[in-house]
């Protein structure tokens, strides 16, 4: 920085238009030097969405690569396709990568057709699309089902999980409980697996309560 030159970063914001003026101490205000000198836009843009297919029944990790997201992400929702409110839960968010996972198919939606990824600083700014913005719902058949669990009541120990599914392309997964009064999500690595069966150990840092079981893998 001198008196003719200031270089800033910029660690992502909301989208729009914007004047950009400097402030001194001596002589407030900066003015344009010539007409929309001053003028300057902040675009958000998407270049890729990973994977690009997912499970019928949501939960499927999203990475969303681009450029300047809110790093806070109270102020940054991710939309998969328009349905109104259908949104992709962040886990994790910087200026340029978004962890999110989605939620079930809409029933506006159909399996098997690709629908639009959207990343909004507000609720009617939307991202420009550099490359592929898009997310595929497998179809129900294809996505990870259970169908039973070993016991409903323990408090340590071994649960098995059993369906269909359940291990993505790399055989991986992992199980996820998440508490029917508080939604806090605990995730939880398996010990055994196979495309059938999941069995991963509950342990007695769990507190006690009712929890909605699911088996997440890559995809689902």
């Amino acid at each position: 920085m001198n008196s003719t030159y200031i270089k800033v970063g910029l660690p992502g914001g909301s989208a729009g238009n914007y004047i950009v003026q400097v402030n001194t101490v001596a002589n407030g205000d900066s003015v344009a030097g010539s007409a929309n000198s001053n003028a300057f836009s902040y675009v958000v843009s998407v270049a890729s969405v990973s994977p690009a297919t997912g499970s019928y029944n949501g939960g499927t990790l999203l990475t969303i690569t681009g450029s300047n997201f809110s790093p806070v992400s109270p102020n940054t929702l991710v939309y998969i396709g328009d349905t109104l409110n259908w949104f992709c839960n962040i886990e994790n968010i910087t200026a340029t990568t978004i962890l999110c996972r989605t939620p079930a198919i809409s029933s506006t939606y159909s399996a098997g057709t690709a629908v639009t990824v959207y990343v909004s600083t507000r609720l009617i700014i939307l991202n420009t699309c550099t490359g592929t913005c898009s997310f595929t719902y497998l179809a129900a058949a294809s996505s990870p089902t259970l169908t039973a669990i070993s016991t409903t009541s323990t408090n340590s120990g071994n649960i098995t999980l059993t369906g269909t599914n359940l291990l993505d392309l790399n055989s991986f997964a992992q199980v996820s409980l998440t508490n029917t009064i508080t939604n806090q999500v605990i995730v939880l690595p398996s010990v055994n697996s196979s495309n059938t069966s999941v069995t991963f150990t509950l342990t007695s840092s769990v507190i006690s309560g009712t929890y909605n079981v699911k088996v997440r893998n890559l995809v689902g």
